[in-house]
């Protein structure tokens, strides 16, 4: 039997790539169930609120290790914050004040900014009610169409998910070839 030890960190990996492979194992089972309820529709109604809150979760996880690749890893403080369409925006404050980036997937940022509304505190999916008791299903009626099918469609759930994983990644894939490429120039570059 194959045991995971939660307790293993590689020496090198700085806070950031902590955060970074924290959110890819939540991607993981989100593409895990996704594909299974692809194959056999889920037989309960609340079936998909775990597929949102580990995909809300990857987001939340995959934006803070994007903000952190910036700090010193000697100076790290964890980041406080839960509110993803915030993190969302200030990652990319934080990429563009270094780099020129692509700009971001409109869908994705819209659909960021709706479920960052609709759950600023990452409470949604875990309960049925929040923490000052509003009912999930209240909030739920106030959603626009378009998020209140793309969270409750395995279709839709899975092709703006797809969206989602390939817009952080990218911008995760982006910040990596950007440090090497830094790092590589300060090997050739001889101060005078």
């Amino acid at each position: 039997m194959k045991r995971f030890p939660l307790d293993y960190k590689p020496e090198w990996a700085s806070p950031a790539e902590e955060y970074l492979e924290y959110a890819e194992v939540y991607k993981d089972a989100v593409l895990i169930l996704l594909n299974e309820f692809t194959k056999q529709e889920p037989i309960h109604d609340y079936a998909l609120a775990p597929v949102l809150f580990l995909l809300r979760q990857y987001i939340e996880l995959q934006l803070k290790g994007i903000i952190m690749y910036f700090e010193s890893p000697a100076t790290h403080r964890p980041i406080k914050a839960h509110d993803i369409f915030s993190l969302y925006r200030k990652t990319h404050e934080v990429v563009e004040k270094r780099y020129k980036v692509p700009k971001a997937n409109e869908e994705v940022s819209k659909f960021i900014e709706g479920l960052g509304k609709f759950d600023p505190k990452g409470e949604m999916f875990r309960y049925p009610e929040t923490t000052i008791g509003e009912d999930f299903r209240d909030r739920c009626k106030r959603l626009d169409r378009k998020l209140y099918e793309q969270i409750t469609l395995v279709p839709k759930l899975k092709e703006i998910t797809e969206k989602i994983f390939q817009d952080l990644e990218g911008l995760e894939v982006y910040l990596d070839f950007m440090k090497e490429s830094e790092e590589e120039a300060m090997i050739y570059y001889e101060p005078e």
